[in-house]
């Protein structure tokens, strides 16, 4: 298991781009993660790198590679593709009790059991990733949850080089869910960590503790209020974390559409510049206005940031580090009525 390696890094700090460096026209590569939007934006960047897209490069989609890749090439039947739909999977669970059959109809696969179905197959999925690839890449690891997380250790039992890198703060996302599979492992960052160490991965969580993006006060809040260890690559000292309460300033802030609001939900209900926390992942703004709802926003002012619930936190973190400038915070319920669409 030489050549397993997992770095846990922060936000802003070029995971992405360390992947897009260490790719080689040489080397027959794959490279897999988990959003679309994640996968478009790895495409767009290898070419911008290279200026054209090297056909000896492969980014897969997680789904796109488990069903194309893994299984209809070794398998001798036809399959109809998968149920992404919750809804859907839970009326099929109802309509079986609850002891739903790993492929449905004989034909489809779902996505709460698929990894599960293949883990547990004879296909010899490991023989046919060493066979096409030389080395291997999966960016956004913290978003593969339930047991497609258990999918991604047992690549640790490739022959070829593998390079998993993500954020576990980060998960805004989340592949599937089963029951309470692997949830705890995913709500604790050292259990997350060790079963990463248990299954062959030497862990880096220092490589990538800079952040290029986010200024040291903004680092430096982050740290002491949700208790993430983050830190600043930049040596601006004139940018600051602010609570805006004034309405004028509140207003001003709303109309300027230089500085993007970001909301916990509902985004579209606002007439400004804007998106939502967990939407926001990925992207990099000026300065910033985080807004808080209720919940938060009384967490922030008792100081208690740690204890929201863990999605939360990680939707906030996702916020609070998508600005190269000033971060402001609003209480949602003083934004001005004007502002809101009918």
């Amino acid at each position: 298991m030489d050549n397993k390696l997992a770095i846990n890094a922060v936000a802003g700090s070029g995971k992405t781009k360390l992947i897009i460096k260490k790719l080689s026209l040489k080397k027959r590569t794959c490279i897999i993660t988990y959003t679309t939007a994640n996968q478009n934006s790895l495409k767009e960047r290898i070419e911008a790198r290279f200026g054209y897209f090297p056909p000896n490069i492969h980014v897969f989609g997680y789904w796109e590679f488990l069903y194309s890749f893994c299984v209809t090439p070794l398998i001798e039947r036809d399959f109809s593709g998968i149920i992404f739909d919750i809804d859907i999977q839970s009326k099929i669970d109802r309509k079986y009790n609850y002891n739903t059959p790993s492929i449905y109809m004989n034909k489809y696969f779902l996505t709460k059991t698929f990894a599960k179905w293949l883990l547990n197959s004879k296909i010899n999925y490991l023989d046919r990733i060493n066979y096409f690839f030389d080395d291997l890449f999966v960016d956004e690891v913290q978003d593969f949850a339930s047991d497609d997380l258990d999918w991604i250790t047992s690549l640790a039992n490739l022959s070829i080089p593998v390079l998993l890198v993500g954020d576990f703060f980060q998960q805004t996302y989340s592949t599937s869910t089963r029951g309470n599979k692997n949830k705890g492992i995913r709500s604790d960052k050292e259990r997350w960590l060790n079963k990463l160490r248990s299954a062959g991965f030497d862990v880096d969580e220092t490589s990538l503790i800079y952040s290029q993006r986010c200024a040291p006060d903004i680092c430096h809040f982050i740290k002491d209020s949700l208790d993430i260890d983050i830190r600043s690559k930049k040596n601006t000292k004139n940018k600051q974390v602010l609570l805006i309460e004034k309405i004028n300033q509140i207003t001003e802030i709303m109309k300027d559409d230089k500085i993007v609001k970001l909301f916990f939900r509902n985004s579209l209900k606002y007439k400004c510049v804007s998106t939502n926390w967990g939407l926001s992942k990925g992207l990099t703004f000026d300065d910033i206005c985080v807004v808080l709802n209720p919940t938060t926003f009384k967490a922030y002012k008792k100081n208690q940031l740690t204890t929201l619930a863990p999605t939360t936190k990680s939707k906030l973190y996702v916020a609070c580090t998508r600005g190269t400038g000033n971060l402001y915070f609003v209480e949602e319920k003083k934004i001005p009525k004007g502002f809101k669409e009918p």
